[in-house]
């Protein structure tokens, strides 16, 4: 009976080590970041005007917003509305990961 509530009990796994220098899996899978890149969006200034009216007879005041990408990370900033120069001053933090294996 020991034996069989063994085998049923979860997590059950076997690792199984292909090379003897591997590192184990979870660092292959959750890598350790290699730092953290710290980004203060500030604002921008004299942004042009996007917003248009009555097939372009019209010029409004745009909504703008920032997006920050780093690797596949992305961040998108508040919408600051009817100003071309918005700020946001706000803060955002990437972490940044190891390179992998080369190929």
């Amino acid at each position: 009976m020991d034996s069989i509530s063994s085998f049923l009990v979860l997590p059950n796994r076997l690792l199984v080590p292909l090379l003897p220098d591997l590192p184990e899996a979870a660092q292959l899978r959750w890598p350790l970041p290699r730092g953290v890149v710290r980004v203060h969006l500030r604002g921008a200034r004299e942004l042009r005007c996007k917003d248009r009216f009555l097939g372009g007879l019209v010029q409004g005041r745009s909504d703008p917003y920032a997006v920050l990408r780093v690797g596949t990370q992305a961040a998108t900033s508040r919408v600051i509305g009817d100003n071309l120069n918005p700020t946001w001053d706000e803060l955002y933090e990437v972490r940044v990961a190891p390179p992998g294996p080369p190929d």
